[in-house]
């Protein structure tokens, strides 16, 4: 019998019997980018990862700078919020505390839209996105017991910049996604930096840690 040694990018195992975009096609509309990269993954790896919820979160974020993202509410999105009453209650009561915001004049006093995100629906996805890139660009697999550390919209100032600015340019598709990418390692621990922007507005910057003396 002929056993799949086809390694998982999202779980690390053999035996993987199918392929996973790296960014979720959902995130698009069609037709499809020709260069949407895919890899080796269990169909129940990926299969139990909710994209759905994830697409409907960063497109709403996204609406003031993509078309993509436009597009995508005023349709898909638009049928998965009548189908989740929980999830369009949730984006009803973020646009509820926008509007609360704003002052008689007519002038904002705050610039980031709040909106209570459901952690364990939303950060698997990100995950996968960071481990397939980290996979092709880096060309092997982020271990499974890897640290990961996320900010959300992080201002680019002093340090942060500066970093930002070294790190270099990662796989993009026009108006949907773009990231940068950077690493650092001695003996013992090996860091890396990850800048994911999602249709020109939301950016999510992830570092992963990875202990060197556990691998043999």
């Amino acid at each position: 019998m002929t056993v799949n040694s086809e390694i998982c990018f999202i779980c690390c195992a053999s035996g993987a019997d199918s392929r996973d975009h790296i960014i979720p096609a959902s995130l698009f509309v069609p037709p499809l980018p020709c260069d949407l990269l895919t890899l080796p993954a269990h169909y129940r790896c990926h299969n139990q990862l909710q994209e759905e919820y994830f697409r409907n979160i960063v497109a709403w974020l996204g609406l003031e700078n993509s078309n993509t993202a436009n597009i995508l509410w005023e349709g898909k999105v638009a049928r998965s919020l009548q189908r989740s009453r929980p999830l369009r209650d949730s984006i009803r009561s973020s646009l509820l505390r926008r509007i609360n915001l704003v002052s008689p004049s007519g002038i904002w006093l705050g610039t980031a839209p709040g909106i209570q995100i459901d952690r364990d629906r939303f950060y698997p996805t990100l995950e996968k996105i960071v481990r397939g890139l980290y996979r092709h660009h880096l060309g092997r697999h982020l271990p499974t017991d890897a640290t990961f550390i996320w900010a959300i919209n992080e201002p680019l100032q002093g340090e942060s910049r500066k970093i930002f600015q070294r790190c270099k340019p990662g796989i993009a598709y026009i108006d949907v996604f773009e990231c940068r990418y950077g690493i650092a390692s001695d003996d013992n621990i090996e860091m890396t930096i990850w800048w994911l922007r999602f249709y020109k507005k939301l950016v999510m910057r992830c570092s992963t840690r990875i202990d060197l003396t556990d691998i043999s």
